[in-house]
This record gives structure tokens, sequence and C-alpha cells, in this order.
């Protein structure tokens, strides 16, 4: 797959994925190859105006969620994402002037309310096409697929959020609104995944015997 259009580097894609990409260290010409490349991904998303931005964002968000969204496909394609992401954001902080330490980097991300939302998105992604597989192997795909195509809006719904979300840290860049965003934030977040939860439990009790 072209690394030029298989994932727009995302830092908040990082969890521990970081310290691992710091075990195969870049070489110069390869840090200068994946630091211009990252630019231009991140200036092809916010390059324009707020409308632009945010509509950069969301496309490259549900691109990638409708990707990990796949059975089987899914997790692979989220492990090389975190990958490729670590590898990206080691060259942007090793290109920096003086040079950072990557962990650094990525852990500054997370001061964004943008970033846990986009994550979340993510693994309702991946957690749909993970759970469908399930459902195929415990013959209720017939049930389960309905909740899947449930996940796969929510994981959207989600994702428009974070876009809308990023734009205005962007955009509000010099005050405290991207801090004052983690409270309602924070509060849709566990309500969403309450509502999961509780319908994965409904469908559990509730899911026919009989294979397809």
């Amino acid at each position: 797959m072209d690394r030029q259009t298989s994932h727009h580097p995302r830092p908040e894609d990082l969890t521990e994925a970081d310290s691992i990409i710091q075990l195969f260290p870049l070489d110069p010409a390869q840090q200068r190859s994946l630091n211009q490349e990252g630019q231009q991904l991140v200036q092809s998303v916010n390059g324009g105006g707020p409308l632009d931005t945010f509509s950069g964002i969301f496309l490259n968000n549900v691109r990638i969620a409708l990707i990990e969204a796949i059975p089987f496909v899914g997790p692979v394609f989220l492990g090389y994402s975190i990958f490729y992401t670590g590898e990206v954001l080691q060259a942007f902080a090793l290109s920096a002037n003086p040079p950072l330490p990557p962990l650094i980097l990525g852990a500054v991300t997370f001061v964004f309310p943008h970033a846990l939302i986009e994550f979340a998105g993510y693994a309702v992604a991946v957690t749909a096409g993970v759970m469908l597989i399930w459902a195929g192997i415990k013959r209720r795909l017939r049930t389960e697929i309905r909740v899947y195509a449930q996940e796969v809006l929510i994981a959207g719904a989600i994702l428009l959020v974070a876009a809308a979300t990023e734009t205005a840290e962007i955009v509000s860049s010099q005050t405290l609104l991207p801090l004052v965003l983690w409270v309602p934030i924070a509060i849709g977040i566990v309500v969403i995944w309450a509502w999961l939860h509780k319908v994965h439990a409904r469908q559990g009790q509730v899911a026919p015997a009989s294979p397809l």
C-alpha cells in the first residue's frame, strides 16, 4: 500500500507504539523522506480555511475508519497505521530545531481533546469488524449485521465531532477553548460507550440460536 495515500499521520493514533518505533532508528535519508511526506499530508488537510480544514480532516478520518471496520483487514490496518504514524512522528521530532524526544511530542498531542475522540472513533470501527467475525463464528451474523451498521455510523458521527473539535482547536489555538472542550466531549464518550455495551449485552441475550 502506498504510504502517500494509505494513512494521514495522526500523532494521536499512538499508544505504546512510539516507544517500539524507537527500536527502529531512522537513517538520515528515511528521516527526510518521512518528514517531507508527513508535512505534505498535514498541509493537504490543514492548508485551507476552516471549512476546508474540517472537510479534509473528516474525510480522511472516515476513510481510515471504514478500512478499519472491515473484518480481518481492520486490525491489521490499525497496526500498520500506528507503526507508520510512529515513524512520521519520530521524523518530525528529530527534524525539529532543536530535536525533540518522540515520546514527548506524542504525549503533548493528547492534551487536545480531539485526540481522544478520534481514538474512540477508530476503536468503535475496529470493534465493529471484530464483533462481526465473532458473530459469524457464533452463527448469529444476521442479528449482528444490524449492530455492525449502527456501529459504523456511530464511528462516523464520533469522527464528525472529532473533525469539528480539531478545527475549532486550530482556529482558536491562542485561547483556552481546546481545554474547555474536554468537559462535554468526555461526557459524550462515556454515554456512547455505555450505549454500545448495552446494545451488545441485549444482542447477546436475544440472539437467535439457529444459523443463517
